[in-house]
């Protein structure tokens, strides 16, 4: 058995991994010749009103690697980007399941202390509706800390569902390598290249995302996701309509 939202994130976790593989077969494709164009410009399909940037340049393999590597490179930085959206995404709807579920006000707040206008709450059509809104302002509140160990230990807490911290240190450095590419353009610094070795980088330096990261990023991430589902079932935290075989 797993939950809906383990389902989800599987299922954007798959997309993210084809456009990996998308942009690696396009580069091996370039290098084996096969995107080398019968017509003098830098693509057969590059047509001066729809791609004026590509079609200006010179035709040339030179050229068409820089473009190809260039999207490899951002293709791999959004990957780190978007599986960490998903996990919080994936969170979110974990705490919302648990309290449609009936988990106990005092365990599911806690020292999280949430006030919401008379508007907010005669908008809310039904109880679900409440759900959602207390959920998504728990869940809001914990962001706002700013700190990604402990949203994920207050989410483990929070349900009992007893995730072992090693399992989360060991997804920490990837979650993190997220905010150092919003924030710092990728560029780490020595307390980055420090505590997070498993991402080898170099202080001042940006960090080499390769194939070989995004797959041990994919990885130990989505183990961490299903042992707080396998948990979250096992314990019951959510209800059997949140689930699926």
């Amino acid at each position: 058995m797993k939950t809906k939202f383990l389902v989800r994130f599987l299922n954007r976790l798959a997309h993210f991994e084809a456009d990996l593989e998308l942009v690696d077969i396009l580069k091996k494709e370039l290098q084996s010749g096969k995107l080398n164009p019968k017509l003098p410009r830098i693509f057969d399909a590059a047509d001066a009103s729809t791609h004026p940037r590509l079609f200006k340049r010179k035709p040339s393999h030179y050229n068409r690697a820089i473009a190809v590597n260039h999207l490899q490179k951002t293709v791999r930085a959004s990957f780190i980007k978007d599986v960490y959206e998903e996990v919080t995404k994936y969170l979110s709807d974990l705490i919302r399941g648990a309290a449609a579920k009936g988990l106990e006000p005092g365990r599911l707040i806690g020292e999280h202390k949430l006030s919401f206008s008379g508007n907010e709450i005669l908008k809310c059509r039904s109880f679900d509706e409440i759900l959602d809104l207390v959920a998504s302002s728990l869940f809001r509140r914990l962001e706002n800390e700013q700190s990604t160990i402990k949203l994920l230990k207050a989410v483990n807490n929070k349900l009992e569902l007893g995730v072992t911290e090693s399992l989360l240190n060991d997804a920490l450095p990837y979650l993190e390598l997220r905010h150092l590419l919003v924030h710092c353009d990728g560029i780490a610094d020595a307390r980055f290249s420090r505590k997070y070795s498993a991402i080898r980088s170099k202080p001042g330096k940006k960090v080499n995302i390769t194939h070989a990261l995004t797959k041990r990023a994919s990885n130990i991430i989505s183990s961490m996701v299903k042992e707080f589902d396998r948990l979250a079932i096992e314990k019951e935290a959510v209800l059997e309509a949140d689930c699926q075989p």
